[in-house]
């Protein structure tokens, strides 16, 4: 309705006779806010908070790999007073948006599986509760030793799920993510431990999946894989446009690559991992939020197109230029870059090629001075300054 209201079609004041008919692809539409290095500012979460809202997106799980209080070695303790009400804060501004805030916890690096520990996770849980948290997520990636256990991971999270999800009664379902979260090292055996989750663990409990490897394109195949194994639709935790393995790298592209033929059946939620830099991650998104809502109709190039006038509505045409010429990684996750621009061989071109790539440089070398006339987002001018000073330099 609000699309409607802001489009042409109003610009008198009325809106048409209509019957709107309208509704998600699928469950769970939102972010992962699980990246290594600098956790989002409070002022940079709250806006982005506002635009999961205004693009429909339904789900924020908070798990900054740097928050202490998240991980370890603070996982057991109460947040100070500061961070307790910037997380009471983002509760409401989810909730003002209709966004489940979800809040994860990452115990497995120094958990013990004793009564104590235990104990202490519950305790921790009910504190995030005081503070307005309704759902919840139990993290065990990235971990080795004791805490990798499936069998104790599931005790633990089926008991939890008894004894604090169903007890109080007003608390979402749980979502796990499980150690093997990617095909890459997942024992595909009955030994496994997705096939463990899939016969021991409560199935209303969500899993999170990688794909095939920690960086990759989401499609039925790997879905069929773990689905077939842990007996329930996975939930695909998708590292794009995450940057912490590529940090001198800002990701501007198409959102491209997911299955567009997925139903309910294959997959029961998606969860983008974004940058450390929230604000240029919007334009990624912006697409997540149309693909996850309308996936059989998801064209990558037209929505990064509309995100583009979405994210810098005073300079889209700069922001454009940039941002066609920063979508690769480099390495690992490979994505496509400059495909407008023609190359060639220094001793083997035409003086119309020649110009053509000139006049594009010429762009180039505009666009830093462009962006800072012309952007009134701050918030993301502050995030892409360093890389538009290095590109008014290339060009």
């Amino acid at each position: 309705l609000r699309q409607i209201a802001e489009s042409p079609i109003a610009k008198e004041g009325n809106l048409p006779c209509l019957t709107i008919n309208d509704f998600p692809s699928m469950k769970y539409r939102g972010i992962v806010e699980g990246f290594y290095g600098e956790p989002w500012s409070h002022e940079v979460r709250l806006s982005l908070i506002d635009f999961y809202g205004k693009f429909k997106l339904n789900s924020y799980l908070y798990g900054p790999k740097d928050d202490h209080y998240h991980s370890t070695p603070n996982w057991r303790l109460p947040y100070p007073e500061k961070e307790a009400q910037n997380i009471k804060e983002l509760v409401e501004a989810c909730n003002r948006n209709r966004v489940d805030f979800v809040w994860a916890i990452h115990p497995g690096k120094d958990i013990k599986w004793n009564e104590e520990d235990y104990q202490n996770l519950v305790q921790k849980l009910g504190w995030m509760y005081d503070l307005g948290v309704r759902s919840f997520a139990v993290f065990f990636d990235d971990i080795e030793g004791e805490g990798t256990n499936p069998v104790k991971q599931t005790e633990l999270l089926n008991r939890l799920n008894k004894e604090f999800v169903e007890a109080k009664g007003d608390i979402s379902s749980l979502v796990m993510c499980p150690t093997d979260y990617s095909k890459l090292w997942a024992n595909p055996t009955e030994k496994g431990s997705l096939v463990t989750f899939g016969n021991k663990l409560d199935k209303s409990i969500d899993l999170f999946w990688t794909g095939d490897v920690v960086c990759s394109d989401l499609t039925k195949e790997t879905m069929d894989w773990f689905n077939s194994r842990i007996q329930r639709p996975g939930y695909y935790w998708w590292n794009y446009p995450v940057t912490d393995y590529v940090r001198h790298i800002i990701m501007q592209g198409p959102v491209y690559g997911l299955d567009t033929t997925l139903t309910a059946n294959d997959i029961v939620g998606f969860a983008s991992n974004p940058m450390e830099h929230g604000e240029a991650s919007k334009l990624a998104l912006y697409s997540v939020a149309d693909y996850t809502w309308n996936t059989p109709n998801y064209n990558p190039i037209d929505s990064w197109e509309r995100g583009l006038r979405e994210v810098a509505p005073t300079a889209s045409d700069a922001y454009r230029t940039f941002a066609i010429h920063s979508c690769d990684t480099e390495n690992g996750y490979r994505r496509s870059e400059s495909w407008e621009t023609e190359i060639f061989n220094v001793d083997n071109y035409t003086q119309a090629q020649y110009d053509k790539l000139m006049s594009e440089y010429e762009k180039v070398e505009q666009v830093p001075a462009q962006m800072e006339e012309n952007c009134k987002n701050e918030l993301l001018l502050n995030e892409l300054r360093p890389w538009l000073v290095e590109f008014g330099k290339l060009g």
